[in-house]
């Protein structure tokens, strides 16, 4: 599921909610996967095609190339997720969750403070957590995490693992010279992020 404003539909693509003809070809609404936005903060799309039976959420900020969606949606391929853009301003309901993640690219050798200040103001006491990153150097070091882990701690919640990959990066000063990880998330990242999510 995703709040937001766009759906998923079952058989391929990403479209508009009732306005755009499916990637399958088939006629709109496909079932329950037509849903409309209700007034109340429901998710909008849902991928129940597996994985682990905790009721998982992620909430994540991905701006910039999309790097950091596409990432949450190659795991929502493999495990039913909800996935909470923190900038869609919703009422978030995480008590419901068994475990959340954050997600965001790295701004400044961190997480985007939209995801910092989301987790510290709606992050429930004492639930599993853990992070997903994109960024566009070679390496992913500890300090990337920092911001994030202090929001996290601070709730008394465990953090079960993280997951990192490179993202094409334009960011700053890196546009100059045609950015960093062109390609990336590539079809590798993309099944090293499903892996995670069914093994967390």
């Amino acid at each position: 599921m995703l709040y937001g404003g766009r759906q998923k539909h079952p058989h391929g693509g990403v479209t508009a909610l009732d306005r755009r003809q499916p990637a399958c070809g088939r006629s709109w609404p496909c079932g329950r996967f037509a849903r409309r936005l209700s007034p109340a903060p429901a998710p909008l799309y849902h991928f129940p095609q597996g994985g682990s039976h905790m009721k998982t959420a992620i909430c994540y900020y991905s701006r910039h190339h999309g790097n950091t969606l596409k990432v949450l949606e190659a795991m929502a391929e493999v495990a039913e997720i909800d996935l909470i853009d923190v900038t869609s301003r919703m009422a978030a309901r995480l008590p419901q969750y068994d475990r959340i993640g954050f997600a965001s690219g790295i701004y400044y050798s961190k997480f985007h403070d939209t995801v910092v200040h989301y987790a510290a103001q709606y992050l429930p006491e004492g639930k599993e957590t853990f992070f997903v990153c994109t960024h566009g150097s070679t390496a992913c070091p500890e300090k990337y995490y920092a911001a994030i882990t202090e929001a996290v701690k601070a709730k008394n919640c465990p953090i079960l693992g993280t997951f990192s990959c490179r993202g094409y990066d334009t960011f700053g000063p890196f546009k100059l010279i045609g950015g960093m990880a062109k390609g990336h998330p590539d079809a590798d990242d993309l099944q090293r992020a499903r892996a995670f999510i069914q093994a967390l």
